[in-house]
């Protein structure tokens, strides 16, 4: 699979280089998302990236004002999706032909995945196609 790509504005370039100077981690994607900042960090850099007990993630989030999360990159796109989705646990996350699978355990987390009016199901295929060529996410 190759990945697709990207382009950054100078705003988002600031950003990047503000994070990274801050954190020391390798930064591979942001996705600026309403009110809130997505920090695609590189794969086992999420402990550096958020510091000792969140301090990195408050400090990022006092100087753009604006909240921040921060997510582990993973070339694996069922894992990169299980990223994505944490707190909440899937019983699996299948792709096929480019449609990714998530299987809900329950109603509740089936809930949680889709997010009111499916926003956040639709924020995370965004993300997720803008790192992988993927057609479409399906929640079972």
């Amino acid at each position: 699979m190759g990945q697709p790509k990207r382009t950054f504005d100078a705003a988002t370039i600031k950003y990047i280089s503000l994070f990274s100077s801050v954190t020391h981690a390798d930064v591979r994607d942001l996705v600026i998302h309403g009110d809130a900042f997505l920090f695609i960090v590189a794969p086992s850099q999420v402990g550096r990236a958020v510091g000792k007990q969140g301090a990195n993630v408050k400090k990022i989030s006092a100087m753009l004002k604006k909240p921040v999360h921060i997510i582990e990159y993973s070339d694996n796109v069922c894992q990169f999706i299980g990223n994505m989705l944490y707190p909440e646990r899937p019983d699996g996350i299948t792709e096929e032909d480019g449609i990714i699978t998530i299987h809900a355990p329950d109603a509740r987390i089936k809930g949680k995945i889709y997010g009111r009016d499916r926003t956040r199901l639709k924020f995370v295929a965004d993300v997720v196609k803008r790192q992988f060529p993927v057609k479409e996410l399906k929640v079972v």
